[in-house]
């Protein structure tokens, strides 16, 4: 399982120079605001980047929105289900990198019988997933492809998010583990993620 530093934070780049990162790091709204310029900070750093700006729209927007966020240090892009079916084909016809569907955010109360019918399509395009922890442990069976899971936590509250899990749960699950909070809101951001590497890996 690969862990994924979540930038959802107020200067990334300070952070990421002052305690270093996971090598796959996840970009939301609060970094894209510098534009695709942005990428070349990730590139020389070396680093694997998810957009992660769950692009919603008509078909053919949703697929040049991921061809104009692409870049050669992205590895992923996330596209809200809710776009529709097609939408989401066309993001995977778009791009030789991984779109992620995401069917419910974690900030959301759900049950994953409502979203079975429109996961198990999404599943036969071949498309990848972001899914709240429980529901990945339930759905690893039937979904061959990537699994990223957010709202992961060891030792802080869950917040604003409805649906958390821990590294242990998810360890044979997941493919990518979305991890912010529990590292840089931590006393010690090196150290939280070196525990989580070390997790991660064994």
């Amino acid at each position: 399982m690969i862990p994924v530093l979540s930038l959802d934070m107020e200067d990334p780049f300070g952070f990421i120079e002052k305690y270093g990162s996971f090598d796959h790091v996840k970009i939301g709204h609060s970094v894209a605001i510098f534009g695709k310029n942005i990428f070349s900070q990730f590139e020389k750093r070396h680093l694997k980047v998810i957009v992660d700006l769950k692009f919603t729209d008509i078909p053919s927007t949703v697929a040049r929105s991921v061809k104009s966020w692409d870049h050669p240090c992205v590895v992923g892009f996330t596209v809200h289900a809710a776009a529709g079916i097609d939408a989401v084909k066309a993001a995977i016809e778009s791009t030789d990198k991984f779109i992620f569907s995401v069917v419910k955010l974690t900030s959301i109360q759900g049950e994953i019988q409502q979203y079975i019918d429109q996961i198990t399509a999404l599943k036969d395009l071949g498309s990848s997933f972001v899914l709240p922890g429980r529901w990945a442990i339930e759905l690893r069976k039937i979904i061959t492809t990537k699994i990223l899971v957010p709202g992961v936590r060891m030792k802080r509250q869950a917040d604003d998010q409805k649906d958390v899990v821990s590294i242990d749960q998810i360890k044979d699950v997941a493919d990518f583990a979305v991890i912010g909070r529990e590292v840089y809101k931590s006393d010690d951001p090196k150290t939280a993620m070196e525990d989580i590497r070390r997790l991660c890996y064994a």
